[in-house]
């Protein structure tokens, strides 16, 4: 695995010859949307196959994951571009095998937010292993019978806050909503929020609902602030939430991720904890998704900058308001930043990653998965690479 930076003059041809790869595959991993207008100081993730496969007629997925010795997650994890899919075409080049992961655990928990579409989500299912639904969707039944189907563990993610106020009046409110939650297809609950409660009432209240979801054989997670000092003894899992570049002033890597990482391993659980992955950059004003971000570099013609110290990425360019030009710079968590958090994770025996179904830049989940062996269901100790 090599992340590469873009130089003047490169096209991704030029870097696929460099390090005899296919172009479309280096497209692929890294979602490109202006393949032919890359932007000097872009970082490129490179993953070399140790072993490729070109789709002849009459084949199928379960063919050749049969002819390799290769599970069907496996083989569309490796391969983004078929969308979760199985549908093959002759003259297709698979991804088979990559190099050996360097680690052997990191579970994915992906979110689905509101407006999620079924494509994208079709394309990560292979590589997560809890789902956890937020808000509606219309296609969410649907959706949750397909985690189900492939093993994975959809989880709902429910306000703390919410359920707790409905409690105080109404003590069966939160025995009704575990039970609709069972009914629709759920294996676990994941509370956010909780800032209008103390700590202690959180955790209390907690303890509450983890004693109904036991006698219904539910799982519960908790999210958690990276600065909270919250108890999460009572849950199965725990979602630390930490992104660097909203923050006014941005921590260094090692006064910030290192130091926050270790923190919660002192404190915390580390094995059944997942570290958020930045799903957006920031301008000052307002998050931008990294789809957002490439127009913005291509239309600007920006050149991308490294903070080493930092381990962010960033670009300027200047924006007219009122007849003024005015500067603007948009930082974003770079691959170094990724794959030095995955390190950490692996070094303090964190479980896996939280990321956003529908945002996160395909070139994370790549690198995961080429660092780490993909945990299909860690409450079986079933595994796979």
């Amino acid at each position: 695995m090599i992340i590469h930076t873009v130089s003047s003059g490169e096209t991704v041809f030029s870097i696929a010859r460099k390090y005899a790869v296919s172009p479309v595959k280096i497209i692929e991993n890294n979602c490109l949307p202006y393949p032919d207008r890359l932007t000097i100081g872009q970082q490129l993730l490179v993953l070399t196959p140790t072993r490729s496969y070109f789709v002849r007629g009459g084949d199928t997925a379960a063919k050749i994951c049969r002819r390799f010795g290769i599970k069907k997650d496996a083989l569309l994890a490796a391969n983004p571009a078929l969308h979760g899919k199985t549908n093959l075409h002759a003259g297709t080049e698979l991804t088979l095998h990559f190099s050996t992961p360097l680690y052997g655990i990191c579970a994915i928990n992906g979110y689905v937010y509101e407006g999620t579409s079924t494509d994208r989500f079709q394309t990560l299912l292979p590589y997560l292993t809890y789902v956890t639904f937020c808000g509606r969707n219309e296609n969410r039944s649907a959706m949750i019978k397909a985690t189900r189907d492939e093993n994975k563990i959809p989880l709902k993610r429910i306000n703390i806050d919410e359920l707790f106020s409905e409690c105080l009046s109404d003590k069966q409110a939160s025995s009704r909503m575990l039970q609709k939650a069972k009914e629709e297809g759920y294996l676990g609950i994941s509370l956010c929020g909780g800032s209008t409660m103390d700590e202690s009432a959180k955790n209390a209240f907690s303890l509450e609902v983890k004693k109904e979801l036991l006698g219904m054989d539910m799982l519960l997670f908790l999210e958690t602030e990276a600065s909270s000092s919250a108890s999460a003894d009572v849950s199965d899992g725990i979602v630390l939430l930490y992104e660097k570049v909203y923050q006014n002033k941005i921590p260094s890597f090692d006064s910030g991720e290192r130091i926050m990482i270790e923190n919660h391993a002192k404190g915390c659980e580390a094995g059944k904890s997942f570290l958020e992955l930045p799903s957006f950059g920031f301008d000052g004003e307002k998050p931008l998704t990294h789809e957002q971000i490439q127009k913005i570099m291509v239309k600007y013609g920006a050149e991308l900058s490294f903070d080493d110290n930092n381990r962010i990425s960033f670009f300027e360019y200047y924006q007219y308001k009122d007849g003024k030009k005015h500067p603007v710079r948009i930082v974003f968590e770079s691959l170094e930043n990724i794959k030095a958090k995955l390190e950490l994770l692996h070094e303090f025996g964190f479980l896996g990653v939280m990321l956003d179904v529908g945002r996160v830049p395909i070139s994370y989940i790549m690198m995961i998965y080429n660092m780490f062996a993909a945990v299909i269901n860690p409450q079986t100790g079933i595994y796979t690479l």
